[in-house]
């Protein structure tokens, strides 16, 4: 998702720090759940399917499909990788995490009956639908562009006086001034931006410290200024399913979950801006260090129905419709900016400035979303399934698009009680021009009795690139517009899981 990747890595879009954000709508509406191993191997095409507990949250027509109790634990571990580029440099980061994509029970309830109601079932599952572990890494020099700059520039134009963000005159700052501007405030505060003296009449003529003024008084970086970003995601949304679904005569299957979604998100950022040289800046500018921190927590809810029908002999046909999800949410942050001088200015020390933790409540509604799958089962030999799945996210914003799902998976029977299975699953992205989300995965299943089995899985994330932006273009006084650096980052990853399967 080309735009989400080049908005979250610009620190000094603050507007997405404190509240409601279509990109913040955006990452809340996406779902790709982890699954079962089972599922996770098939590429979690499962809308037809059933009878596995990963299933539960694809379909909850599949609790029908059990004819026995169940309980099943997933446990997994996934890492994500990542390669930038930037101003030349390359840098590589990586990132692994510990999780329980999926784990529940099903109880099954037989009727007795020959025909119509044969059972109806139970379950409760907890699924992760979103995971947001990612780490990225950024770094390069240039003496064209300023982070800091950007900051400057754009208090200027915001024509926030002097007087309304001097923390050292009194003021209050956080308490009167928008949180999109507190890493200005910050910087303005901790001496890296500065009032232009050549304007003493604008209070909101601001400038720069690492900019000097050249022979002919004009402001220029004097030299090479180094930029390193590191950022890291962490949290997902967890799914709690309360699902019912029963069996019709083993030709129609359905069900309904009622879910529970709860938020959980965290971003961890520092941007870091030094000189080579201190001595060639006016102010023995050294380093301005801006760290931010965020954390997303909530809870939502939706309903999801579906029905699983087998016309004739092996084949299934699914379908599912799940409503908007509502959401209530809460966003706590906070800035803090460091600031080194090497002393040859004695107008310029070394500061530290924060802002209290900001807060704040939202909500909002993620787009409805359904499902069609197919399958064809070849006895006990195995069986082919295929999805697709929509989910509209221009009601978010104009900008966006609908989101079209493929899945499909394979399971195959090498032995009396070994399965063998593959998967493949394509998300195109709701953006103009961004890249899909492409997932292969493999994995074998072991049913060493009656009444328990195991299964593993692997799922990869193939490479998949954005572009990105650590700061905005921005006006120079002397220059004109200046336009910020652009970067590469390529991204992958993969998770295995095991899932241990208990009947009853």
């Amino acid at each position: 998702m080309k735009r989400i990747f080049t908005v979250s890595l610009s620190l000094l879009i603050a507007a997405a720090a404190f509240g409601q954000d279509r990109y913040d709508e955006l990452l809340l509406s996406t779902e790709q759940y982890g699954g079962s191993a089972r599922t996770m191997a098939m590429g979690n095409a499962f809308t037809a399917l059933g009878g596995d507990m990963g299933s539960l949250s694809i379909n909850p027509a599949s609790s029908g499909v059990f004819r026995c109790s169940q309980i099943s634990v997933t446990p997994a571990v996934g890492f994500r990788s990542a390669t930038s580029t930037y101003l030349g440099s390359e840098v590589k980061s990586s990132a692994s995490t510990f999780t329980v994509p999926n784990t529940g029970f099903v109880f099954t309830f037989d009727t007795g009956r020959m025909s119509g109601l044969l059972n109806f079932n139970f379950g409760l599952t907890l699924s992760r639908k979103a995971d947001f572990n990612t780490v990225t890494r950024v770094a390069g020099s240039t003496s064209g562009s300023s982070y800091v700059a950007s900051l400057a520039s754009e208090l200027a134009a915001s024509g926030i006086t002097y007087d309304r963000i001097d923390m050292d005159a009194g003021a209050r700052p956080f308490d009167n001034v928008s949180s999109a501007y507190w890493p200005h405030i910050l910087m303005y505060n901790a001496f890296l931006i500065d009032l232009d003296g050549d304007f003493p009449s604008d209070d909101a003529a601001y400038i720069p410290n690492t900019y000097s003024r050249d022979n002919l008084h004009r402001l220029r970086i004097p030299g090479e200024l180094n930029q390193d970003l590191y950022r890291r995601t962490r949290g997902g949304i967890d799914e709690f399913s309360l699902n019912f679904g029963g069996n019709v005569s083993d030709i129609l299957y359905f069900g309904v979950n009622v879910n529970l979604e709860s938020v959980n998100y965290i971003v961890e950022e520092s941007m870091s801006e030094f000189s080579s040289e201190p001595g060639r800046f006016d102010t023995g500018f050294d380093e301005a260090l801006a760290n931010y921190w965020r954390q997303t927590t909530g809870l939502g809810i939706n309903a999801k129905f579906g029905l699983i029908v087998t016309p004739v002999t092996g084949l299934r046909i699914g379908a599912t419709f799940t409503t908007p999800t509502a959401y209530s949410l809460t966003d706590t942050w906070d800035h803090t900016v460091y600031s080194y001088f090497d002393g040859s200015n004695p107008l310029y020390q070394d500061w530290k400035r924060e802002t209290p933790p900001g807060v704040y409540d939202w909500s909002t509604t993620s787009p409805l979303r359904f499902s069609i799958g197919a399958a064809y089962v070849f006895g006990k030999g195995g069986l082919v399934s295929f999805d697709y799945e929509r989910v509209n996210y221009s009601r978010i914003s104009n900008e966006f698009n609908a989101s079209n799902i493929f899945r499909a998976g394979a399971e195959g029977r090498i032995a009396d009680f070994i399965s063998l299975r593959a998967g493949y699953a394509h998300y195109s992205s709701p953006e103009e021009g961004g890249s899909a989300t492409r997932l292969v995965s493999g994995g074998l299943g072991f049913n060493l009795n009656s009444s328990f089995g195991i299964d593993v899985a692997y799922q990869h994330m193939l490479q998949s690139s954005g572009t990105f932006s650590l700061y905005n273009n921005y006006t120079d006084i002397y220059e004109g517009s200046v336009t910020a650096p652009t970067g590469t980052e390529v991204r992958s990853g993969g998770r295995v899981s095991i899932s241990l399967n208990w009947k009853f």
